[in-house]
């Protein structure tokens, strides 16, 4: 005389339940990503010169992951950025790089791959060669010492190459401390040679003149103005006011 009624829900599963006392394999795991780091760096040389290169070396290895992939190594010159490069690196495996890079100035460099260390870097001045052209001004002369404005001077200095080696050597024209003019001359080794400036001033005056830190004397410039009449100079102008005066002074007498 009593009606009993129970609900609920069945789930239906595609695949058949495993066999009684065999557990359900795991899924397999999914492969860790490769992780690099630089394992060493170094300087291919400790000291150059201006305009030389120096290849900078790293090697890098996998630490973590089981598959290849790609590293980017960073060039860093006191703490710069300044050229990458990409290295593809197999499981499990090292790869290296090198960098290529020149210094024009000098100075030392503090050069590191990826924030590891590779060395300092000290470009210098070269050491002289003993061989190397070396030159002298060993005379100098000037063709007249008193001229007028707007003559010429010729100023002439002998140069001599005491090196073993062909070279060039600028000589410099300074007029009371003022470079106005320069010229090269080559010299073989042990070989001399004399380079001729040719100067005219327009005003009137005493000049110190100079081949590069040698004295070659002083110019006198003097003013022939003061008499229209041509071959006059200041001592011949002198003269002739000199005589007028006399003669005016005669007449007054």
């Amino acid at each position: 005389d009593q009606i009993q009624v129970n609900e609920g829900t069945i789930e239906i599963e595609d695949e058949a339940p495993p066999a009684p006392g065999l557990p359900t394999p795991p899924d397999p795991p999914e492969p860790d990503e490769p992780k690099f780091e630089v394992e060493k760096a170094g300087l291919s040389d400790a000291k150059i010169m201006p305009g030389e290169s120096v290849d900078v070396t790293a090697t890098i290895i996998e630490t973590t992951g089981e598959q290849s992939g790609t590293f980017t190594a960073e060039l860093i010159i006191d703490g710069e950025v300044i050229d990458k490069q990409d290295v593809s690196i197999g499981a499990g495996e090292s790869g290296t790089v090198t960098f290529t890079e020149t210094f024009d100035e000098p100075g030392e460099y503090k050069i590191e791959v990826s924030s590891v260390t590779a060395g300092t870097l000290t470009v210098g001045d070269r050491e002289p060669d003993p061989r190397d052209a070396t030159f002298e001004v060993t005379s100098t002369e000037l063709s007249d010492t008193e001229i007028t404005v707007g003559e010429d001077v010729d100023i002439s200095a002998t140069i001599e190459n005491r090196g073993d080696k062909h070279g060039t050597f600028t000589a410099e024209l300074t007029i009371d401390g003022e470079v106005t003019e320069t010229k090269d001359i080559s010299l073989d080794g042990s070989e001399t040679g004399t380079i001729t400036f040719t100067e005219s001033f327009d005003t009137a005056g005493e000049y110190d003149i100079r081949v590069n830190d040698s004295y070659v004397g002083m110019v006198t410039v003097e003013d022939d103005s003061l008499l229209p009449v041509p071959g006059f100079g200041v001592t011949g102008a002198l003269a002739a006011l000199l005589a007028i005066a006399l003669i005016g002074a005669r007449l007054q007498n």
